[in-house]
């Protein structure tokens, strides 16, 4: 069977969590004969073996996922942070998952606990969202003390399995020739791990040596160096400082959730005292290792005396310790592991033969343009055949499932902090209607793999503003034909004029609403048949307080201002496309769009429209299928913050490019058409409707998806994560080579 254990930290080989789960795959190989991996976060690619068992590390959460997938195992252990990623990804491949829980990750202190434990107020823990995915997704749930058992269940509500840590004597046991008893031990450079109860001791104790082994907070280091009597020795194999040791203390301020290091020591017969709290009351309570008032430093003062002062009570804590050992130095815990994963990989067989796996992210359930963009390109998506589909609402959301591309297209988050997270390839979806795009957006989109944009127009706004070319797409919207077309119901406007303009969307100056309203009042008058239709677009989160929906209530009630009708209701796309075939001629005067939807829905349904000769709708607007009309094109830098919609973003902005219709023109070819041959208008409505069939259905678009998707599976890692990968490195040899400074430094004593 082969075997695989995760774990987010690990390399270098160091701490009692990983040290456990490296004995447990030694003797898992050694003595079950097991193919056994154990997979470790690094920030750097490393490749070691110890003994039968290949450690290597992983950079990011898209390699592990690569990494599970090339080695194909048939169970999958995991422990601390990682362990939501690995029920993702075993969710995927249907592995059979155990998560070997040996810390609070997932059953994290409240205020008033990590208060009186001494852990930092700002260590960040899993949602419990998160714990109970993997949980209730999970084949199995071990924790590695009784302790901890009560304290899951309490919590969740669910069964737990006791598994102890394994240890391997080999490790840790130390020959009469090794041992150079003459320090006071302590791995302790925390205060959750009882820093200063072990610093307190050196201070009082100055006739003592003491060993401070491990990690330190900055802090505590420097107040452990300015002590004559303190040697400081980061970490280094077990059995070598033990070796050193003429006592061992664990002072934990915390519950430990199992105290490995106890066994260690009084495995040896060195006196060792420990907190009595946690998982260590498991192996010393009832003997004298324990201390009761450990938040005390005169108790740990008057136990440590006593046993430095008196050989019967060294004796005395030697010989209950090793008794206090021996329970977990059987193999059991090895022996109940085994059993375990053999039961789960005969009932669950993995398939790693899994679909690509793309998550589109943003909301779905707005009345807004992109909203609605979203949920019709998560239908496209999850009835083709080719891929794993999951809708998120945001960057964070997680459905139990890793992605291979993430598809971002939301604009109700400040797009410059939007947080990824780190796996799949990057697809941002973004749109800028009036020249180049802000430097932010700019600096952000330089770390996507892709760009998609709607239009022509948007992608060369794009190119502007220096985003590689190469990078974007043009993944124009699309039309339903089976409910935007030329056929079918009509509205039923409250009119009995003939000759009907629609105006669709929201009533803001960017849509050129002004400029309609003084054209049609400066076109017709109100004896002229004719009617305008203005179909607002309701509740839009973007245009909250800036629409002219008072102008317009002030026109209508006019009695020299031609005939308006105003709906500001929600209709359905049926309801829409009727709207779309009861008028004659749609009019957008926009100053700037990204693509215009309803011109080309209009279009569809056989309702060609007065369109600007500029920007985005040319990707569909044609002299053969629209009425173009001149324009007035405004090109300027600019240099200063703006505003971008009514939620309260804004954007630094360096020029704008937009254009403008005169309300003179546009009031002469509303006129036009108004008095046109009804044959031309019948001829664009023609062309129109092949134009949207043939090119603008919404199965174009999924075509268009899946091409720029499928260039996307030839790329081997995102480039965001890259970038990362190389940040990480760099960071990670300039600690090495302060490290190698520091081990290099001549030791007082």
């Amino acid at each position: 069977m082969r075997v695989l254990w995760t774990t987010d930290k690990g390399y270098p080989v160091m701490g009692g969590a990983l040290i456990t789960n490296l004995s447990f795959l030694r003797i898992l190989s050694e003595k079950f004969a097991h193919e056994c991996y154990l997979f470790c976060g690094f920030s750097r690619k490393k490749t070691i073996r110890s003994g039968r068992v290949n450690l290597a590390t992983f950079r990011d959460i898209h390699e592990l996922k690569e990494m599970v997938l090339a080695l194909r195992p048939d169970v999958v252990i995991s422990s601390l942070d990682v362990s939501v990623h690995v029920q993702r990804i075993a969710n995927l491949y249907n592995i059979p998952a155990v998560h070997y829980l040996q810390s609070y990750e997932f059953a994290p202190p409240d205020r008033a606990e990590r208060k009186s434990w001494k852990v930092s107020l700002m260590r960040d823990y899993s949602d419990k969202s998160e714990a109970e995915f993997i949980f209730r997704e999970a084949d199995a749930r071990v924790v590695n003390s009784l302790y901890m058992k009560r304290r899951f269940e309490k919590i969740y509500g669910r069964n737990f399995l006791v598994i102890y840590p394994e240890l391997i004597e080999e490790d840790f046991l130390v020959g009469g020739a090794d041992r150079d008893e003459k320090y006071i031990t302590g791995i302790c450079g925390f205060p959750y791990k009882g820093a200063d109860i072990f610093y307190e001791l050196a201070k009082r104790m100055d006739s003592e040596k003491f060993l401070l082994v491990g990690n330190s907070l900055h802090d505590y280091l420097g107040k452990f160096k300015k002590l004559d009597n303190v040697r400081i020795l980061p970490y280094t194999r077990t059995r070598k400082f033990l070796g050193m040791s003429k006592a061992v203390l664990v002072p934990s301020q915390w519950p430990e959730p199992f105290g490995r290091i106890v066994v260690e020591a009084s495995a040896n017969g060195i006196p060792t005292l420990a907190s009595l709290t946690g998982g260590i009351t498991e192996i010393v309570g009832g003997t004298r290792l324990g201390v009761k008032n450990y938040r005390d430093p005169g108790s740990w003062e008057k136990k440590l005396r006593e046993i430095l002062q008196s050989e019967t009570a060294r004796r005395r804590n030697s010989s209950q310790g090793i008794r206090a050992s021996r329970r977990f130095l059987t193999g059991r815990s090895s022996l109940k592991l085994d059993g375990l994963l053999e039961k789960l990989a005969r009932r669950k067989k993995p398939d790693y033969n899994a679909k690509s796996v793309v998550a589109l992210c943003g909301r779905k359930k707005e009345k807004t343009a992109y909203s609605s963009i979203n949920s019709r390109w998560l239908n496209l998506l999850e009835n083709s055949p080719d891929y794993i589909t999951l809708g998120l609402e945001s960057p964070s959301d997680f459905r139990g499932l890793p992605a291979d591309v993430f598809i971002h297209h939301d604009y109700q988050d400040d797009f410059g902090s939007v947080s990824i997270p780190g796996e799949g390839k990057l697809v941002v979806v973004r749109t800028w209607d009036f020249g180049s795009f802000p430097k932010k957006w700019v600096g952000k989109i330089d770390e996507c793999d892709q760009l998609w944009v709607h239009s022509g127009w948007v992608k060369r706004n794009a190119v502007k503003s220096g985003i590689d070319k190469k990078k974007i797409r043009v993944i124009p919207h699309g039309v339903d034909e089976k409910i935007f077309k030329p056929g079918g119901d009509k509205y039923g406007l409250p009119t009995d004029r003939s000759f009907k303009f629609l105006f669709v969307g929201a009533t803001v100056f960017r849509k050129g609403i002004d400029i309609l309203l003084k054209a049609y009042g400066t076109a017709f008058d109100a004896d002229d048949d004719v009617c305008l239709v203005i179909k607002d677009n309701p509740r839009d989160v973007f245009y909250s307080g800036i629409k002219y929906k008072d102008e317009i209530a002030a026109l209508r009630n006019s009695k020299n201002y031609p005939e308006l009708i105003y709906i500001d209701e929600y209709l359905s796309p049926r309801d829409l496309a009727s709207l779309y075939r009861e008028c004659d001629i749609g009019v957008f005067p926009y100053r700037a769009e990204g693509f215009c939807l309803p011109i080309l829905e209009a279009m569809a349904c056989g309702l060609p429209s007065i369109v600007p000769r500029f920007g985005a709708c040319l990707d569909f607007c044609s002299d053969s299928n629209s009425l173009l009309t001149p324009v007035k094109r405004f090109n300027a830098p600019v240099m200063g913050s703006f505003a971008i919609n009514t939620l309260g973003f804004s954007e630094e902005v360096e020029e704008v490019d937009f254009c403008e219709v005169s309300p003179e023109a546009l009031a002469a070819a509303m006129r036009k058409v108004y008095n046109a041959d009804g044959r031309i208008i019948e001829k664009k409505s023609k062309d129109g409707i092949a134009t949207a069939r043939e090119r603008f259905r919404w199965s174009h678009v999924l075509s268009l998806m899946k091409a720029s998707l499928r260039e996307l599976e030839s790329r081997d890692v995102p480039r965001r994560l890259k970038r990362a990968r190389a940040e990480n490195f760099k960071t990670r040899r300039k600690f090495e080579t302060a490290k190698e400074i520091f081990l290099n430094l001549k030791p007082r004593n």
